[in-house]
């Protein structure tokens, strides 16, 4: 079932999608923790700046991996129960829409149908490598998928506002 040998090999195939695009001066905004690593691969491939969006999930009491919405740094929330909408990505889009991005496109790895058609209308559009029908967990679909520490991920932002 793995795709991805890791983040690296996800986002170099993702920045193969979105390069096809051609967008004109991005900046690539990444979700911590999970999604900077594969950012920073996108955004070094474009010549992009990369930046986190920070996005918090608002979990089901029960069922903390189960998401009902989503708040992002500026206080803004969405709240939705509806299965599988991507609510920590369309909370960044929403946010990032409503400080004036000219463009906005979601570009991931791995996405889910169901979640991909629930985003098309919070952004331009929507750039997935994969879209199993059944996606379960994102951690499937790699062959490394570790855990990320706070560390880790400022290193890479580091990193990259160097480049």
């Amino acid at each position: 079932m793995q795709v991805f040998r890791d983040r690296a090999d996800a986002g170099e195939r993702l920045a193969e999608r979105v390069r096809e695009l051609g967008p004109g001066d991005p900046v690539v905004l990444a979700l911590p923790r999970g999604g900077i690593p594969v950012g920073a691969v996108v955004a070094e491939r474009l010549g992009a700046e990369l930046d986190a969006a920070v996005v918090r999930k608002i979990a089901v009491p029960a069922f903390p991996e189960t998401a009902v919405g989503a708040v992002t740094a500026d206080g803004e929330a969405i709240v939705d129960d509806r299965p599988a909408t991507g609510m920590s990505a369309r909370a960044a889009l929403a946010s990032v829409r409503g400080r004036g991005a000219a463009s906005l496109t979601l570009a991931v790895p791995v996405c889910s149908p169901d979640a991909t058609g629930a985003l098309e209308d919070t952004c331009d559009r929507v750039v997935c490598v994969l879209g199993p029908p059944q996606l379960r967990a994102v951690s499937l679909w790699y062959e490394r998928f570790p855990q990320l520490g706070d560390r880790e991920v400022q290193e890479l932002l580091q990193r990259s506002a160097a480049l």
